[in-house]
C-alpha cells in the first residue's frame, strides 16, 4: 500500500513496482492491492504516484525477501538426453532433454547448463533446448527446474565430448 496526495490537484493513479517491472496500477484510494511473487528472491519496492498534471513521484524503495515456501517439495529433474559419457559433434550439435516434474505444484521453467554457461530456458513440457557447442571438449550438462513457490533443483550431471 501506498499514501500519495496532490497539493495543487489530485493524484491519478499509483504504480507499484519490483525493481523494473510494474506490478500493479491503482486509480481509487487507499492505493493497495495484494502481491503474490511468483519466484523465491529478493525484490526492490517502490510506487510511482502520477497527479492530474502528468507530474510523477517515486517513493523511497523497500526491499523485501520472498523466501520458498516452508511446506513445499522442491521439483525433479533429470537429463534424459544426451546419454553420460556420449559424444557430440560440434558440426551438428545435439538437443538436449529433461523430465521435470513438481509433487506438489507446477512446473515454470527448467534451464539447461553446459558448466556454469546458461544454454537456454524452456517453460513447458517437453523441456528441452538444443546445443550447438562452439569448440571441442568435455562439457558438463546439467538441468535446473523452478517450481511456482520458488524451489529450485539440479539435475545430476551428464558428462558428453564434444568432437
Amino acid at each position: 500500500s501506498a499514501d500519495a496526495a496532490d497539493g495543487d490537484g489530485w493524484v491519478t493513479w499509483v504504480e507499484f513496482y519490483a525493481g523494473s517491472v510494474r506490478i500493479n496500477l491503482d486509480s481509487i484510494p487507499p492505493y493497495s492491492f495484494d502481491w503474490r511473487p511468483t519466484v523465491a528472491g529478493t525484490y526492490v519496492i517502490t510506487a510511482q504516484a502520477t497527479d492530474d498534471d502528468s507530474a510523477v513521484t517515486t517513493s523511497l524503495t523497500v526491499t523485501v525477501n520472498v523466501l520458498p515456501s516452508p511446506n513445499n517439495v522442491p521439483p525433479t529433474v533429470t537429463i534424459t538426453s544426451p546419454k553420460n559419457n556420449a559424444i557430440v559433434y560440434r558440426s551438428l550439435g545435439t538437443i538436449i532433454r529433461a523430465n521435470a516434474s513438481d509433487s506438489d505444484g507446477t512446473i515454470i521453467k527448467v534451464e539447461f547448463y553446459a558448466g556454469s554457461t546458461l544454454l537456454g530456458t524452456d517453460p513447458s513440457a517437453p523441456y528441452s533446448v538444443f546445443w550447438s557447442p562452439s569448440v571441442r571438449g568435455t562439457f558438463t550438462l546439467t538441468a535446473r527446474a523452478y517450481d511456482e513457490d520458488g524451489a529450485v533443483t539440479t539435475s545430476a550431471p551428464v558428462t558428453v565430448r564434444v568432437k
